[in-house]
């Protein structure tokens, strides 16, 4: 067994640091802005150099460091500067010889030193603390084990995933196994003495109001913890997993043990998960096992009644997800006539998971499906599944529910192209506008242009598209993204990977319908994101007036 012992800090440090430049580049840097993030400058006579001090605040939790000084946590200006261009240049030219014992030390600006500190990269907030912490990884044939101690009640309090638990002593010990052999994962507390006290499976995933103990705030904001993690995770997969250190937290960490050898990032984007707690859906846990390894997916193909021509296996292989519905994707097959390119151009479609895990989740559907296969064909099947998804798969969902006779009735509006669907829903007091359920050929190749993702200020603006991103962002941002659906295309803000706002953008007229930050406040609450998002509008020649869409259902 291979075992490491890391040492962390516990709280934020106030460090001094010094660097002796020559006297020309000291100059520069007393006579601009640069004179707030440094205390004192030195002059060294023998060697004609400027020794510049500086007090840096190092985070203990993921050790993004940060000048000391007043102006970098108090929102206002800094006072006015204390050296001039000229003091700067006399001081350090060639005259400052002239001054043997004066002014050697030049006073630039007094350092901060909070008594707390929010780290504005991890949202960690600490103490001023000298002391430190350790973290031990244990590596086995087919195991990697991550421990920390538990020395204060606090840390107590704070570990959601166990049970209540009665403590008779502290420290205890907390860590997390990762097994990739049965691709599991499971957390344990138990005593320094090896007494196991509290055990929990996590293989599924654990839910975001659960990540709150100190090994997963460690696991996830800690980067040299994250570092050595991701070190011991490539040994075990031997290769680079898919994901860097600012993209990965605990939950791709349990996912890239569940899947292994998955290389694309999409696919864990597409797992199917649960609507309400971020985790693997446990309907899909008998597909879970079967996917553990990559290479399985050959022949799960193979066993598959799926045909099996090159451009059907590049379009599953190059999206691996499309695995958890081979039961779904076979029905498709023989709804679609047994017919290549409708296959082939339904895998290809933006809402092909969307229909898939509605077909999985309520397989009623098909009754439905197969009823408008037969009045329809199979074209204006792909063209409604195609285009229509979620509302087609709920309205069959009621459809299967009706009477003989009221089937009869419906089917035989379908011939109605601008009342399919329509009679069905207002039957049931669900009002829904239905503008042009069929598309022609032609429509289909005249698809929005996709916004692209870009970063304005620090901030990144990317598509929402998968479920998890909707989740994700729903949770971040407290709001109801998680259980809604959109036709129109939201944006998701982000920095430093958190989710801080979500733009819902009509592109039809090239308008925001609604931009809002955490807590569904709007936009302009906060300045900083605010003008991130004004360059965003400006650059895609987007539009923002709030007043064009008065009557907006917020997130």
């Amino acid at each position: 067994m291979l075992t490491e012992v890391i040492t962390i800090n516990k709280g934020f440090q106030i460090v001094e640091r010094k660097y002796t430049v020559d006297a020309g580049f000291a100059a520069k840097v007393l006579s601009s802005s640069k004179q707030f993030k440094y205390t004192q400058a030195e002059y060294k006579q023998a060697t004609d150099t400027v020794e510049l001090i500086r007090h840096i605040c190092i985070c203990g939790n993921c050790g993004f460091q940060m000048p000391s000084y007043h102006s970098f946590y108090h929102d206002y200006e800094p006072p006015r500067k204390l050296v001039t261009k000229k003091f700067a240049a006399e001081w350090c030219g060639d005259i400052r010889s002239l001054f043997d014992n004066e002014d050697k030390v030049l006073p630039l600006y007094n350092p901060y030193i909070p008594v707390k500190f929010f780290c504005p990269e991890c949202g960690y907030e600490s103490v001023a603390s000298h002391k430190t912490d350790t973290v031990t990884f244990e590596q086995n044939k087919h195991t990697v084990r991550v421990k920390c101690t538990i020395d204060t009640i606090k840390d107590i309090i704070d570990i959601e995933w166990a049970p209540t638990l009665e403590i008779v002593s502290l420290p205890l010990v907390e860590s997390i196994v990762f097994n990739f052999k049965k691709g599991k994962v499971h957390f344990e507390l138990h005593t320094p003495e090896g007494f196991l006290m509290c055990v929990r499976d996590v293989s599924s995933g654990i839910s975001v109001e659960k990540q709150t103990s100190k090994l997963i705030r460690l696991i996830n904001n800690n980067s040299y913890v994250k570092h050595k993690l991701i070190k011991y995770f490539n040994k075990m997969w031997g290769m680079r997993i898919p994901f860097t250190a600012n993209e990965i937290d605990l939950h791709k960490f349990i996912l890239m043990t569940n899947f292994i050898g998955y290389n694309d990032k999409s696919f864990y984007h597409n797992i199917p998960s649960d609507e309400y707690d971020f985790t693997i859906d446990p309907l899909f846990k008998k597909a879970r096992k079967k996917l553990h390894y990559s290479d399985n997916c050959i022949e799960l193909l193979n066993k598959s009644n799926l045909p099996k021509s090159k451009t059907i296996k590049k379009a599953l292989f190059t999206q691996p997800a499309f695995f958890f519905y081979l039961t779904e994707l076979e029905m498709l097959w023989k709804l679609f006539g047994e017919d290549h390119n409708l296959l082939f151009r339904f895998l290809q479609s933006k809402n092909a998971f969307a229909n898939l895990f509605m077909m999985h989740t309520y397989p009623s559907v098909l009754e439905f499906y197969n009823d408008f296969v037969c009045e329809k064909g199979f074209y204006d099947f792909h063209k409604l599944i195609t285009f229509f998804d979620k509302k087609a798969c709920k309205y069959g969902i009621y459809y299967s529910a009706f009477s003989k006779a009221k089937k009869r009735l419906e089917r035989k509006t379908w011939n109605d192209r601008t009342s399919i669907l329509k009679s069905g829903y207002q039957c049931l007091g669900i009002d829904i506008n239905i503008n042009n359920l069929f598309v022609t050929d032609t429509d289909e190749h005249s698809e929005e242009t996709e916004i692209k993702d870009q970063t304005h200020n620090g901030y990144m603006f990317s598509v929402l598209k998968t479920r998890n991103q909707f989740l994700l962002a729903g949770e971040q941002l407290r709001n109801c993204l998680k259980n809604s659906q959109f036709t129109n295309y939201v944006i998701g803000v982000m920095k430093n990977g958190h989710y801080v706002a979500a733009i819902e953008v009509d592109l039809r007229y090239n308008t925001v319908v609604q931009a809002l930050i955490c807590d569904n406040e709007e936009i302009e609450a906060d300045k900083t994101v605010f003008m991130a998002f004004k360059k965003w509008c400006k650059v895609n020649n987007i539009c923002y007036n709030k007043s064009e869409f008065p009557d907006v259902e917020v997130f």
